[in-house]
């Protein structure tokens, strides 16, 4: 027998909805502003209108993300990943992804100089107009493709193409795990392992790189203690210091200003 809670009006407990947390909404606020950053780079000093898939990423993200953020609500994984698709020229035409865009595309940025007209009847129907343009709103959540998580990996330096977490393991070996601990210990600014040349956080193309290692350091990791010394050697907390984490919060700062307006671009 089903479980119902009396707290939710008799709703049964599988079916209560779960609200997304802080940091879930945060995460898609970061991501959707890695989006609406590309997109504005992509048309910078460009005139005439977006392609049709570029128009309905920033009107989905200007009129629908943004304000249903605001209340709390989160989209679905198949609209983010609509969302974070190769820019157009870069998919192919036989591309399925690119099948899923053009129909996504048509739902969420028709022009609205391009869409059929009505006839008065329907005009006048409240209940047939909303069946014909809104009720897919309230289909069931389409769910991502299946497969592992998307982690991300070290895309510069001696160490490109490792994971985070791969990497974290390997510096905690003390015969080994050296050049690990070195390398995320300049990063996150614990030691000065290079000589003169402390790490640079550029925001947002470092944003993945930030998370992950910010993930470990909630998680309590430690690395090896890379300084030459009598402490080397010895696992000590992998913490982002104070460098990393103000450039993070000013990103952050600055992503909460309204994406710029626009459609056409003059």
């Amino acid at each position: 027998m089903e479980h119902v809670n009396s707290e939710d009006g008799g709703v049964p407990a599988s079916r209560v909805p779960v609200l997304p947390s802080a940091d879930e909404i945060m995460d898609v606020y970061l991501r959707c502003h890695v989006v609406a950053t590309a997109l504005n780079e992509r048309y910078k000093g460009r005139s005439g209108r977006r392609h049709k898939h570029d128009q309905a990423r920033y009107k989905f993200l200007t009129q629908v993300v943004m304000p249903d953020l605001s209340r709390g609500k989160i989209p679905s994984e198949y609209d983010m990943r609509m969302l974070e698709l190769p820019p157009p020229k870069e998919m192919s035409p036989n591309d399925v992804d690119k099948k899923a865009m053009d129909d996504w595309s048509d739902k969420h940025g028709m022009d609205p100089r391009q869409q059929p007209s009505e006839s008065s009847e329907e005009q006048t129907t409240l209940l047939r107009y909303f069946q014909k343009f809104q009720l897919d709103r309230f289909n069931p959540i389409i769910k991502a493709p299946r497969g592992g998580q998307l982690v991300h990996k070290v895309d510069f330096g001696v160490h490109k193409g490792k994971t985070i977490p791969a990497m974290v393991v390997a510096a905690q070996l003390k015969d080994t795990g050296y050049k690990e601990s070195g390398w995320l210990s300049w990063v996150c600014g614990m030691s000065n392992t290079f000589p003169g040349e402390s790490f640079s956080w550029n925001l947002p193309k470092h944003l993945p790189l930030f998370s992950a290692l910010r993930q470990q350091e909630k998680m309590g990791a430690k690395v090896m203690d890379s300084a030459r010394g009598a402490q080397r050697g010895v696992l000590i907390p992998l913490k982002i210091q104070e460098d990393g984490v103000r450039a993070y919060e000013a990103f952050v700062k600055d992503f909460f200003t309204p994406i710029s307006e626009g459609g056409e671009h003059a």
